[in-house]
């Protein structure tokens, strides 16, 4: 059975769809998991050996925190992932950024352990379909130029680069984008509401 998950309305939340995923619940993340924020990042070498600096307690602050020019904290979510009580992703995104239609995803990051299983690549499905349905048209992120494994990773999801890179403060970022319109419904009746949040 597929589960649906309400990603823009902060009443509700689902499980994942797929079966290896269907106790997967997900939480608003604030300044008291950034304990457990910190412990999925360490695990993650790779990625801070393209975008420094390392994780610490300040740079959690200020991703929890931080916007692109022009949107609020009410188009911001900064999610948790957990399993078992075990947080296993984490994913920050932006409503309508840069345009009405589009999502942007500022990271997503799986606990090392639990790479190579499927399961972000089941999230991000269900992201883009539920979005979809959610009457957004696209999905854009950015990864760090030479790190091959977020690349390989997004073009599996279905992401393709624009042709566009970006200075940041990181480095080189280069540009992404995928189609919502490709990800079908799930039927109705495959979608059950399993569990409840609420962000404050």
């Amino acid at each position: 059975m597929h589960s649906g998950v309400k990603w823009k309305c902060p009443e509700e939340v689902c499980c994942i769809s797929a079966n290896y995923l269907q106790n997967t619940i997900l939480k608003k993340m604030g300044e008291e998991d950034i304990s457990r924020i910190l412990n999925l990042e360490y695990g993650n070498p790779l990625y801070f050996a393209y975008c420094t600096p390392k994780p610490c307690r300040e740079t959690v602050l200020n991703d929890l925190k931080a916007l692109p020019e022009g949107k609020s904290l009410e188009d911001k979510f900064y999610i948790g992932f957990f399993e078992n009580d075990s947080l296993i992703a984490i994913m920050d995104f932006i409503l309508s950024f840069p345009k009405e239609d589009t999502i942007f995803i500022g990271l997503f990051m799986m606990d090392s352990k639990e790479s190579g299983k499927g399961k972000g690549s089941a999230i991000i499905a269900e992201a883009l379909t539920t979005w979809k349905s959610e009457g957004y048209k696209k999905v854009r992120l950015a990864y760090m130029k030479g790190n091959m494994q977020s690349r390989n990773f997004w073009r599996k999801c279905g992401f393709t680069e624009t042709g566009v890179e970006k200075e940041n403060e990181h480095g080189m970022a280069v540009i992404m984008e995928c189609n919502c319109l490709q990800f079908p419904e799930f039927p109705l009746e495959e979608r059950i509401e399993v569990s409840s949040y609420h962000m404050t």
